[in-house]
Parts: C-alpha cells; sequence; structure tokens
C-alpha cells in the first residue's frame, strides 16, 4: 500500500493505493472557507457516483470514501482514517 496526498493550513486529502491502484480518499476540512470545496471534490472525483451529495458538514469534519468493494479493502482501512483524521482534525505533528 502507498499513501499520496496534500496537507494545507485548512485542508487535507489522502488516496490511499493497493499497487498503484486508488481504493480510498481520506479528505479533512478544518473551516468553512474549505469546506464546501473538500465537500465537493470528495463527491465530483469519486470513481462511481455518489448519493446526492447534499450541503458540506460544519467544520472541523474528516469523511472517508472507498473507490472499490469494501470486501476487497484492507481490514486495517477504517483504524488508519480515524487516527489520520483525528491527528490532522486536531493537528497533531501538522
Amino acid at each position: 500500500y502507498a499513501v499520496r496526498g496534500e496537507i494545507n493550513a485548512s485542508a487535507a486529502s489522502f488516496q490511499l493505493l493497493n499497487e498503484g491502484c486508488p481504493i480510498a480518499v481520506l479528505a479533512v476540512s478544518l473551516n468553512a472557507k474549505t469546506s464546501r470545496r473538500m465537500w465537493e471534490w470528495i463527491h465530483v472525483h469519486s470513481p462511481t457516483p455518489l448519493p446526492e451529495n447534499g450541503i458540506a458538514p460544519e467544520p472541523a469534519w474528516a469523511a472517508l470514501r472507498y473507490d472499490v468493494p469494501e470486501t476487497v479493502l484492507p481490514d486495517w482501512i477504517d483504524w488508519w482514517a480515524k487516527h489520520v483524521g483525528h491527528a490532522l482534525l486536531h493537528r497533531e505533528g501538522w
């Protein structure tokens, strides 16, 4: 597995890859300025249609999008998203 992504002062996004194939995306937004943009990005760049995207949640938030069927995801993906998301939301090591 590999991760590539981007972190800035108010948002972060990471793509989890398995042998170069995208399998999930973790997005984090810390303020209202980036919340709508990040929420739209999660939906617009999904490899498959997602349910109605609605309005962005109130910041701060983290969201994990699966890009493959849940049955082929690693067992640890929720643990990874929870801990990385928590660290980013609380700016631990950021």
